[in-house]
């Protein structure tokens, strides 16, 4: 069997994950410290669900697209690790490391600097759940 990467399939994908975790750093950075809870990081609605819920304010999309956009801007390195600890399933855990951001669990395919994902779209935020999209 041999398997083919389609090059352009693989960065949208990769810009699309990392976004997630841009979005987690962009809502602690207007003031909200919420924990995913679930994500869906395909091209088909991305979203983001948070334990807690997000509040309905006019300018919230605004506020949360500018702290991304000067995240982004600061176009940090992405790089992994495999941490001392473990999985449920017993194998290690991989480690994203966003340069100069926090660190967090996440074995997706990732960008190799923040520039390289674009803008982010917020979609729609609705009770606990963010969709966005890249652009």
């Amino acid at each position: 069997m041999e398997v083919k990467i389609e090059p352009d399939k693989r960065d949208l994908h990769a810009r699309i994950h990392t976004a997630g975790h841009l979005i987690d750093l962009g809502l602690a950075k207007i003031g909200f410290e919420l924990h995913p809870t679930k994500d869906y990081h395909f091209p088909a609605g991305p979203y983001i669900e948070y334990g807690g819920t997000l509040p309905q304010e006019p300018d919230l999309v605004t506020k949360l697209e500018a702290a991304l956009a000067e995240i982004i801007a600061t176009d940090a390195k992405t790089s992994f690790t495999t941490s001392e600890g473990t999985h449920e399933n017993g194998k290690p855990m991989r480690i994203i490391h966003l340069e100069g951001f926090a660190d967090c669990g996440c074995g997706g395919t990732h960008v190799e600097h923040l520039g390289q994902i674009g803008t982010i779209k917020i979609r729609k935020i609705k009770g606990n759940r963010v969709a966005y999209e890249v652009v």
